[in-house]
């Protein structure tokens, strides 16, 4: 009988062990597939195969069955920046609210038709310091400040909260007086985190999508020092 995936994935999360577990069973499945499951016995050549289509600059190839690649920063040159500016300030009455773009952490695909779509994704994170004095009005509290990375899917408007995860700013503060710099370590004062995810979705239909990394942050600096995304698309 044809291979049956043990698990059906449907948006969200995704369990290790269940992915894990399809590919057991996908494995099993080809080391002794049933005559009766091919759909032909003519034979083929690579003359009949269609090649796929790579775009170097973003990493990502595209063939007849969906999309695959990725691309990662580690050079330490050209950093990326989170900031509680561009999210408010903790302010209520501020304008505007929410998650701004994390910059060069988006992949655009042009999915010819419905297909299923993993994307994945790292970061490398120095938040902080921030040991500014509380104003009132503020969300966040004195010393206990966060930053959460989410994934979006089309645009910042579709931002996925729930998939958030968050570090926290380096609270051991700047020293007063020479030598300069931070008080402490920053894994010893919570500033340095390393976070990474994976994000399951289903395009209904063809077009132009965007996957991306956007940040909602309550400490006023942070910096993005290394990261990475990837994305896989499968046609239904």
């Amino acid at each position: 009988m044809a291979y049956t995936p043990p698990t059906t994935f449907s948006t969200g999360k995704l369990q290790a062990s269940q992915v894990d577990g399809n590919c057991l069973a996908l494995r099993k499945y080809l080391h002794g597939v049933a005559a009766g499951d091919l759909e032909a016995s003519q034979w083929i050549d690579t003359r009949h195969i269609q090649p796929p289509v790579f775009e170097p600059y973003s990493g990502v190839q595209h063939g007849v069955t969906g999309h695959l690649g990725g691309y990662q920063h580690i050079q330490k040159q050209e950093l990326g920046f989170g900031t509680s500016y561009f999210s408010g300030n903790g302010l209520a009455s501020a304008t505007p609210q929410g998650w701004h773009e994390l910059s060069g952490t988006a992949i655009e695909v042009q999915v010819r038709r419905a297909a299923k779509c993993l994307f994945h994704w790292w970061v490398e994170l120095e938040v902080g310091p921030d040991d500014l004095p509380y104003a009132s009005g503020r969300r966040y509290p004195v010393l206990d400040r966060l930053l959460y990375i989410a994934p979006y899917i089309g645009n910042l408007s579709l931002v996925r909260p729930q998939a958030a995860q968050e570090a926290q700013t380096h609270q051991d503060g700047w020293a007063g007086s020479a030598p300069w710099g931070a008080d402490g370590t920053y894994t010893g004062g919570c500033g340095a985190h390393q976070r990474d995810g994976t994000v399951a979705t289903t395009q209904t239909a063809g077009g132009r999508v965007i996957f991306g990394l956007a940040c909602y942050s309550q400490v006023d600096r942070s910096v993005l020092v290394n990261w990475g995304v990837a994305i896989e698309t499968f046609y239904l």
